[in-house]
């Protein structure tokens, strides 16, 4: 009995281990956007994080805005390995 409940944590506590391996790569992107007559913009953000052998960080915001005075692009970049 103690054998199969020792054997059983074990091998709850594997898969559980396997599952955060797993999830170690992460990814989010967000977009706001909003148009009238007096213009338009749109903002993207976008971070990423990776383990492993391609293991690093970035993250990016862009934001294009158009109005009667013109347009333009402002972009944000970080990154690290």
């Amino acid at each position: 009995m103690r054998r199969a409940v020792v054997a059983g944590v074990t091998a709850t506590i594997a898969l559980l281990s396997l599952q955060s391996t797993a999830a170690a790569d992460t990814e989010f992107e967000e977009s706001d956007m909003w148009a009238s007559r007096d213009g338009a913009s749109l903002c993207v953000v976008k971070a990423v994080a990776r383990d492993g052998k391609h293991a690093g960080a970035r993250y990016e915001q862009v934001c294009y805005r158009v109005g009667p005075g013109g347009a333009s692009i402002e972009a944000t970049t970080s990154a690290a390995r």
